[in-house]
C-alpha cells in the first residue's frame, strides 16, 4: 500500500512538472477520483 502511495506521489510530481502548476491544480479533482477508484479496486480485489 505504501509503495502505491509513493508511485502515485511520484506520478503527481512528474505531472506537475510536465503540465504546469495551474493545470495540476485544476486536474487535482480528477486525479483524486482516479486514485480513489484504484484504491477501491485494489482493496476489492484483495477482499475477494
Amino acid at each position: 500500500m505504501r509503495k502505491l502511495f509513493y508511485v502515485a506521489r511520484f506520478e503527481f510530481v512528474r505531472h506537475i512538472k510536465r503540465r504546469g502548476f495551474l493545470f495540476a491544480v485544476f486536474g487535482l479533482p480528477g486525479i483524486l477520483v482516479g486514485v480513489a477508484v484504484l484504491v477501491a479496486l485494489f482493496f476489492g480485489g484483495n477482499a475477494s
